[in-house]
């Protein structure tokens, strides 16, 4: 079909596989579900896929949710509704902590003159703190008013310690949760011993990845150290099969003063084809172009 994907993700062509929902056709509101195995979350459980959606005007909507209940009540972690294109994207999803839990995937028909594509997934993986578990979802206890599903508001930002205080108040400079753990990893970083809370976010072949420097072709040392034995933040091979941008994001930062500022090390090394840039981007997701590096040289 004309928006079928022509190859999958993990081959990059037409012997490798995937799963797809096809929705041309179908009325409004037709629903698909696939659900995964149970885990038993620990903090860092991250689901990670990549997604194809495709159509002349609309494929349909696409929502991960999470359920801890058999028969229960769902709570969407992410959801998208719009044309992708002919190419796959990549996404990675923390995943709540606390109960045994099933992820339940929901393709549903948008579209009510006729239209529709397709909404395809690949290449599914789970981190290492999401634990296989054979245990039995416990029964609902919340009814269901007139066989309808209420999807309760997740918390979007909560402390170690159990307190929701919402994304709002994660890195405004001021510290809410009793541990201070709202302001830890919010964007200062040497990247010696984590990433710090920045998040690889590349679409496409290459990624951002921590690296210790003595794995690096010509690479001096670090800016920390200034030894091969630092480590750093750099863009390497992936397992996406299309050019894109290897994207790094930080932590959402709060409001500041006209003076705050933004200072880096820098090291480029042969590919001089490539071109690096800081952006800002706002709670409107308006971006704006702070930076970008002129030079064609190698160094730093």
């Amino acid at each position: 079909h004309d928006y079928a994907p022509e190859r999958d993700h993990t081959l990059n062509n037409l012997a490798g596989s995937f799963i797809y929902v096809n929705t041309i056709g179908q009325p409004p509101n037709s629903l698909a579900h696939i659900r995964s195995s149970r885990f038993v979350p620990l903090t860092g459980c991250k689901v990670r896929f990549y997604y194809y959606m495709n159509s002349a005007t609309n494929p349909g909507q696409l929502t991960f949710m999470v359920r801890n209940q058999t028969q229960g009540l769902t709570t969407n972690i992410w959801s998208i509704s719009k044309v992708i294109g002919d190419h796959w994207e990549r996404q990675e999803l923390l995943l709540p902590t606390g109960s045994v839990f099933e992820l339940l995937i929901e393709v549903k028909s948008l579209d009510d003159d006729g239209g529709g594509g397709f909404i395809a997934l690949d290449d599914i993986s789970f981190s290492s703190q999401c634990n296989n578990s054979n245990a039995v979802l416990p029964f609902g206890t919340t009814p269901r008013p007139n066989g309808t599903t209420t999807t309760p508001v997740p918390c979007t930002y909560r402390c170690n310690d159990g307190p929701c205080i919402g994304k709002e108040k994660r890195c405004n400079f001021v510290p809410d949760c009793s541990q201070r753990e709202d302001e830890a990893d919010c964007g200062e970083c040497d990247f010696e011993i984590s990433t710090c809370g920045w998040q690889d976010d590349s679409v496409g072949y290459y990624m951002w990845a921590r690296r210790n420097a003595s794995s690096i072709l010509l690479m001096p040392g670090d800016m920390t150290t200034n030894t091969t034995k630092g480590f750093v933040m750099t863009v390497t091979e992936g397992s996406g099969s299309f050019t894109g941008s290897s994207r790094l994001v930080s932590e959402r930062i709060a409001s500041t003063a006209a003076s705050c500022r933004v200072t880096f090390g820098l090291y480029r090394n042969l590919d001089k084809n490539g071109t690096l840039a800081l952006y800002l981007e706002d709670d409107l997701e308006l971006t704006t172009k702070l930076w970008t590096d002129p030079r064609t040289t190698i160094g730093r």
